[in-house]
Order: structure tokens, then sequence, then C-alpha cells
């Protein structure tokens, strides 16, 4: 195995040993904890449903916007910041319901790609945020 092969064996080793699963057995609900860092340098956590018709849903529980707009980032108050929501909610496919919880609906089989693109969604939206508060 070269170089490269043991980089990348090694990153899945990292990611496996700092991702947690807990399950809500009353509402069926999972938290997954990921080893990635979000807005108060904490790790972001992504809240995860199967469907009975088989679908996984896959939420941030409405933290990032609500994070964000804590720290004086609205989105619903900028054109341009609203503009921004929208290219991510389109590059990463999620959605953001009217109380700010975003999230992605995808069939069971897809799961490792929406999961991807729920972190990508948060932390884009996340160093925007930093990127406005450090800049004003």
């Amino acid at each position: 195995m070269n170089l490269l092969n043991e980089g990348v064996n090694e990153y899945y080793e990292w990611l496996k040993k700092r991702t947690f699963v807990q399950k809500d057995g009353t509402t069926g609900w999972s938290v997954v904890s990921t080893p990635f860092v979000g807005l108060f340098n904490d790790t972001i956590d992504l809240f995860v449903k199967l469907q009975p018709n088989g679908n996984v849903v896959l939420s941030d529980d409405g933290n990032t916007l609500s994070n964000l707009e804590l720290l004086g980032v609205n989105f619903k108050s900028s054109t341009g910041r609203r503009d921004i929501l929208d290219r991510v909610k389109l590059n990463y496919g999620v959605s953001v319901a009217k109380d700010g919880e975003m999230s992605k609906t995808v069939v069971r089989k897809d799961f490792a790609q929406g999961k991807h693109d729920m972190i990508c969604a948060i932390l884009e939206l996340t160093k925007f945020g930093n990127l406005l508060i450090w800049c004003g």
C-alpha cells in the first residue's frame, strides 16, 4: 500500500473513531455527532430518522441558522445573505424550514452522500458567518 492510500485509510479511521451515534428510543430520531467543528467550536451534530417508506431524514434541528442569529448574522434581513443561503441550499440539496431547520431527505442507499452534503452545508454557512463576524 502506498503512502497516499495509508493516509486515506488513516482519515477513515479518524472519522470513524470520532463519530458517535445515539438513538432516542421514544422518538425514533438518532443523533450523529461528527468530529467537525461548528460555530461555537463544538462538534456538528446531525439528527437522523428512518422513515417508514425507507427514506432517511437528516436535520440540523435548526442549530446552524439559530447559532448564526445569536451572533447577529440574520439571513432574513439581507438580500445578499439570502442569496448565499439559497446557493448553499441549491449546491447541497438541503431545505430550510420557516423556523430555520435545515434538512435533507434521501433514499437509504444515499445516506452517506446526504450526510456529507449536510455537513458541507453547515460548514459553509459557518464559514460565511465567521467571515461576517470578523469583517463586520
